[in-house]
């Protein structure tokens, strides 16, 4: 029903000569590496996937078992996060305006991060733990979306129309398969030295990614 609201005219596809699947990602990785402004998101996208695959793979395990959340907790504790995704998704256009997309992006990667060292921190009390939980998922949640929207409207505003498609599956498969690695690496890693100790490496880990594309020129450049 959203969808029907929209009134811009979509330009008629043209013809192009057939390619192969392997040419299809050969073009796809350029288009994304190529760009100045979106590569950095693209080294963003698979370092994210790679340490929040970390929290996928032990969140459910540090609330209940370390914490002490019972079912009915950790469900409101995630509902949370689903207000903040709605609020980030609101606060996108303004923050872009305030700062600029590049920096808006930096900046809202980088709180996500930060906010979700919350996690780890949790004193391992049901109440208190629900309270630090849920102030992580509300915050870092809208944050994160914040910063994904912006990302995703960066990419589609620089990159030719044509290559939309194709980078576009280059970031999922990026993401796709760092998310893997992360959440066998991160169930490992728990496993070795406890779920909050692997939790402090994913949270420290999501700097990573907002630090590159800061250091990258991201915050000094704008959509076109």
């Amino acid at each position: 029903m959203v969808l029907l609201g929209v009134q811009k005219p979509e330009p008629a596809p043209q013809a192009s000569a057939r390619m192969s699947w392997l040419g299809d990602i050969r073009d796809g990785w350029r288009a994304a590496t190529g760009e100045p402004r979106v590569a950095p998101l693209l080294f963003m996208t698979g370092s994210n996937a790679l340490f929040g695959s970390f929290f996928a793979a032990l969140y459910v395990l540090f609330a209940v078992r370390v914490l002490g959340l019972t079912p009915a907790m950790l469900g409101l504790t995630i509902a949370a996060g689903g207000i903040g995704g709605i609020g980030g998704a609101i606060l996108a256009p303004w923050l872009a305006r305030r700062l600029g997309s590049g920096r808006a992006i930096v900046f809202a990667a980088g709180a996500a991060a930060i906010v979700n060292l919350l996690i780890p921190s949790a004193p391992a009390d049901p109440t208190l733990g629900m309270a630090f939980l849920s102030t992580a998922q509300l915050f870092g949640d809208a944050l994160a979306v914040t910063a994904a929207v912006l990302a995703g409207s960066l990419r589609q505003t620089v990159l030719p129309q044509a290559m939309l498609g194709r980078a576009g599956a280059t970031f999922h498969a990026v993401g796709g398969g760092m998310a893997v690695v992360g959440a066998l690496a991160g169930g490992v890693l728990g496993g070795a030295i406890g779920p909050r100790a692997a939790l402090y490496i994913a949270a420290g880990g999501l700097l990573v990614g907002p630090l590159i594309a800061a250091m990258s020129g991201l915050a000094r450049k704008e959509a076109a």
